[in-house]
């Protein structure tokens, strides 16, 4: 009897020196899980190298936190970070992305250097770092842009077709800069809330081809060479100095402008109307409004200041 019973007791332990051993090596062959997801895909230890089995298209590197996409096409994607994911998409001969959708991440750079789009339709970016979408010559945002939580934000290309065709929507703790150097930088409605400094610039073409609506604690420069700076009407609370220059044979700004600050505010239009409606300004130090060939301001005027 003391026999069999000793037999069971040494069956007992075997078996469960099977079951650990079997679990730990289950532990040992488990993926490594770095919280970043690409489609809904987790990224692993495993697949690192090309995330979404499609040549490594997609990859990720866990030494510097930083997910990389090349060439995507026309492929859209949807990542999530682990707030310390840097993002960069790039691209040449085809457009860097399709519709972006970037959750909680860090710095998120979207570049394409040759004559292809950017990002083939809207984007939708949280983040805790800088956010640079930079075009050789195409357009950067094909649709809408939405941007929240970042630093710095900066939309620059060199494009005849606009720089962001659909509105873009801005909330950012750093400055702001879209810029296009031969057409539109927005085309429909600008809004940007809590940035610092706020730079627009266009050509030959209307800067802003919609209202604007700003809320910053710096200075706003929006500035066209030769067309109009604001196709609508603009709205700035909370800045420094604001500047809006053109040559333009049209008005810089041609809605009514309703400006806010603690510093001076210049309107220039070296050729024409100023603003094409009322001009209401409060709380400004010096205060410049210019045009010329005609009415400088269309409507009226309406401004508290502490200078001239």
């Amino acid at each position: 009897m003391k026999a069999t019973h000793s037999c069971k007791k040494i069956l007992s332990v075997l078996v469960f020196c099977l079951m650990l051993t079997a679990l730990f090596a289950t532990w040992a062959l488990a993926d490594t899980e770095y919280g970043v997801t690409v489609n809904g895909k987790a990224v692993t230890d495993a697949n690192k190298d090309d995330v979404l089995s499609d040549g490594g298209k997609v990859r990720y590197d866990p030494d510097t936190n930083t997910l990389t996409a090349t060439e995507m096409l026309s492929t859209a994607l949807d990542i999530e970070g682990n707030g310390a994911t840097n993002i960069v998409v790039t691209a040449s001969g085809a457009p860097s992305v399709s519709d972006l959708t970037v959750t909680d991440a860090a710095d998120v750079t979207v570049e394409n250097t040759g004559s292809a789009l950017v990002i083939n339709g809207s984007a939708d970016i949280t983040c805790s770092g800088e956010v640079e979408i930079k075009s050789a010559g195409n357009i950067a945002v094909c649709g809408s842009l939405k941007v929240n939580g970042a630093t710095d934000v900066t939309v620059t290309t060199e494009a005849s077709s606009p720089a962001i065709t659909g509105t873009a929507d801005i909330t950012c703790t750093g400055n702001v800069e879209i810029t296009n150097t031969k057409g539109i930088a927005v085309y429909e409605m600008l809004t940007v809330n809590n940035a610092a400094d706020v730079t627009v610039s266009g050509k030959n073409a209307p800067t802003i081809n919609s209202p604007a609506s700003i809320t910053c604690s710096g200075k706003v420069t929006l500035t066209n060479t030769n067309n109009i700076v604001v196709s609508g009407n603009l709205t700035v609370n909370g800045a420094t100095d604001i500047t809006v220059t053109t040559k333009a044979s049209s008005p810089a700004i041609t809605g009514k402008a309703d400006i806010t600050c603690t510093g001076n505010v210049t309107i220039k239009n070296e050729n024409q109307i100023a603003v094409g409606g009322t001009l209401t300004v409060k709380n400004a130090a010096d205060v410049t409004v210019s045009g010329k060939n005609a009415p400088t301001i269309t409507s009226s005027a309406d401004i508290t200041c502490s200078g001239e």
